[in-house]
């Protein structure tokens, strides 16, 4: 019962990352060829595969203000030319 049932989990799993790989290639298909990009922190962090694979000029960050930049540059790496971060300063 519990092979099965790890037999069982590990199916679910490769499914579940099939189905976000297959999501993630649908949002690269809408997004390539935009310059710019504008998301929330949330999105940004969602989405992220996709957002390096077409790797923007220009990426319009709203709620910066709740992370720190440096995270946003870590997560979505280098080749994105310009970030342009949105949020209170508080």
């Amino acid at each position: 019962m519990v092979e099965e049932s790890t037999v069982l989990l590990g199916q679910a799993s490769i499914s579940q990352d099939s189905l976000a790989q297959t999501f993630g290639q649908g949002v690269a298909a809408q997004l390539k060829g935009k310059r710019i990009i504008g998301c929330t922190t949330t999105g940004a962090a969602k989405y992220a595969d996709g957002i390096k694979a077409i790797s923007p000029g220009v990426l319009l960050v709203e709620e910066a203000g709740e992370i720190l930049g440096s995270h946003i540059v870590t997560t979505l790496g280098t080749s994105i030319t310009q970030r342009i971060l949105l949020g209170d300063h508080m």
